[in-house]
């Protein structure tokens, strides 16, 4: 089982999240961070508690909460009961937490929430829109980068960027690249789309710079990488 950053997950989990953030152009440091802060990497994991509503069943089954909302197109909110704390509700669900009342999974039934691949597929897009708003590139402070990525993500959404949401996902990004750099630096650096070939690397490392932080060891994720001419680049 896989761990890392205070959290562990299981291999299938990673193997689930590795396919998306490729399949979704979203790095893996922003991935693996965004759903270590959001719900620790549990597939079942259950936010946003409410109580007091009236109690329905979901078309899959599932019992759900009735939360009257008037900003609702029809009036209410879903809340569905926690997966593994019967009795509890809860508006977030899911690797991603994606809200039921008004949110991203706002019509969604909780088996669809609680799937690894739906939930992701659900949430993803967001995040990759996010870093297409929010380019690191361009920040020269990560923390400011971080936060428009959480602001335009929904993740946790639209707060000030001293919040301590996100001073949290800040350091699972930066922990998680760190955790990357080792683990997989190739595939780390192609999820940073900074990785066309090989023969490229050397060319890549002024990259370093413009990428903040998370970036500023690039050396360190190539040490001992060995290119197709046979040369070993050494890092530094």
């Amino acid at each position: 089982m896989p761990s890392a950053c205070s959290s562990s997950w299981t291999d299938a989990i990673d193997q689930v999240l590795r396919q998306k953030a490729q399949q979704y152009g979203v790095p893996l440091d922003f991935t693996f961070g965004t759903v270590a802060v959001e719900s620790g990497f549990n597939p079942q994991a259950c936010g946003d508690r409410v109580s007091g509503g009236d109690i329905i069943t979901g078309a899959d089954g599932h019992r759900g909460m009735v939360v009257l909302d008037e900003r609702s197109p029809i009036g209410f909110y879903v809340a569905w009961e926690c997966g593994r704390e019967p009795g509890q509700f809860g508006f977030s669900q899911g690797l991603l937490q994606l809200h039921t009342g008004g949110g991203q999974g706002n019509g969604y039934l909780w088996s669809q929430l609680v799937d690894p691949r739906f939930n992701l597929d659900v949430g993803m897009p967001s995040l990759a829109y996010a870093l297409s708003v929010c380019d690191p590139a361009v920040f020269t402070d990560f923390r400011e980068a971080v936060c428009c990525f959480a602001r335009y993500s929904g993740h946790p959404g639209w707060v000030d960027c001293g919040d301590y949401r996100v001073t949290a996902l800040l350091d699972r990004i930066n922990c998680f690249a760190d955790y990357f750099r080792v683990q997989d630096p190739l595939e780390y650096l192609r999820s940073l789309g900074c990785l066309p070939s090989l023969l490229a690397l050397p060319f890549l490392l002024p990259l370093a710079a413009l990428r903040g932080p998370r970036l500023s060891s690039l050396g360190s994720a190539l040490r001992g990488v060995r290119r197709p001419d046979g040369i070993t680049r050494e890092g530094g």
